[in-house]
């Protein structure tokens, strides 16, 4: 079911402080992600549709639906996951709603450190991966 909001199994993304990144838990872990907070993820980082979905590995058209999907909770596993690889791609965490402050989006870097990153994979050198703690 990419790219639909569905009623099925609940999936949750846990958000782990120890390396911030977001990671997949069952139902009963912390953040909800909807269509609403991937729209916001996006807007932050300054990435178009395109960009996100291919880091997500889902068609744009599916990406479009989800984030239509407003604050309606995504719930396909496999949209879950392919939402989270997009957003770790990028940088990207999910806030957890807490107390009297709502859910919400923020970035895993600070501006100085994307810009030291840019640069630093901008000097050439051996093709490697990039996967940057």
């Amino acid at each position: 079911m990419v790219g639909q909001v569905c009623a099925t199994e609940e999936v949750l993304v846990t958000i782990d402080r120890n390396t911030s990144g977001n990671r997949l838990a069952p139902a009963g872990g912390q953040a909800r992600m909807s269509g609403r907070q991937v729209a916001a993820a996006r807007a932050l980082a300054g990435i178009g549709p395109d960009d996100f979905a291919a880091a997500c590995g889902l068609p744009v058209g599916a990406l479009t639906r989800l984030e239509a999907g407003g604050s309606a909770i995504v719930r396909a596993r496999d949209d879950v996951q392919a939402l989270a690889r997009g957003l770790d791609h990028f940088g990207i965490l999910l806030v957890e709603e807490s107390g009297d402050l709502g859910a919400g989006v923020r970035l895993k870097f600070t501006r100085q450190d994307v810009r030291q990153l840019a640069q630093l994979e901008n000097e050439g050198g051996m093709i490697a991966s990039d996967d940057a703690p």
